[in-house]
């Protein structure tokens, strides 16, 4: 039988692989999180900033976005796997030092 996948499911527990978004793992935990596309294009998201009104307004949504980020690192139990193309979110740099190993892949 071949793996399923639904849209708007909700969370189960048991064996499987839950998508969700940065917003959407709050409050949960899983063995292993795959953050994907961590990349400088997407976070921060450029939409929450150019929203912002001001230099204040912009810190916030900076604040903000980085600790989405931390959470969602945070819901890992065992590991976590973060991925990106191009340039990595500048958000990385913090992470990087506590992280147990850092495998770049730079093929073309």
């Amino acid at each position: 039988m071949a793996p399923q996948i639904q849209k708007n499911s909700g969370v189960t527990r048991g064996e499987g692989i839950c998508f969700a978004t940065l917003h959407g793992a709050k409050g949960l935990e899983f063995r292993h999180v795959f953050i994907v596309a961590c990349k400088e294009a997407l976070l921060p998201a450029r939409f929450a900033l150019k929203s912002a009104a001001n230099d204040a307004d912009k810190e916030i949504v900076t604040r903000r976005e980085r600790n989405l980020l931390y959470v969602s690192m945070t819901r890992a139990r065992d590991q976590v796997w973060i991925t990106w193309t191009g340039n990595p979110s500048p958000f990385l740099q913090l992470v990087e030092p506590l992280a147990e190993s850092v495998i770049e892949n730079t093929a073309d």
